[in-house]
């Protein structure tokens, strides 16, 4: 899942997901936590590429790579909690 802003780490990272085979189901940045939180408990993305600035939304997740204003995280696919 990547979670999309109009930047330099958002169109790099969406390059290296595509070139590594990666489907992608691409959400605005900007959507809701409650809503973001049910399509993640209903496609339960292995990965999620998010902006720096949504970093505690994820910080159950492993960090797997930094770039730029963005972070790889790995998910364990087990339900998200509403915080």
């Amino acid at each position: 899942m990547m979670l999309c802003e109009n930047s330099v780490g958002a169109l790099s990272g969406y390059a290296a997901l595509l070139n590594g085979g990666h489907p992608m189901l691409m959400l605005s940045a900007g959507l809701p936590g409650d809503m973001r939180r049910q399509i993640m408990n209903a496609y339960r993305p292995g990965l999620v590429f998010a902006p720096k600035s949504l970093r505690g939304d994820f910080a159950h997740m492993r960090v797997l790579r930094e770039i730029d204003d963005y972070v790889l995280f790995e998910s364990r696919r087990e339900p998200v909690e509403k915080q």
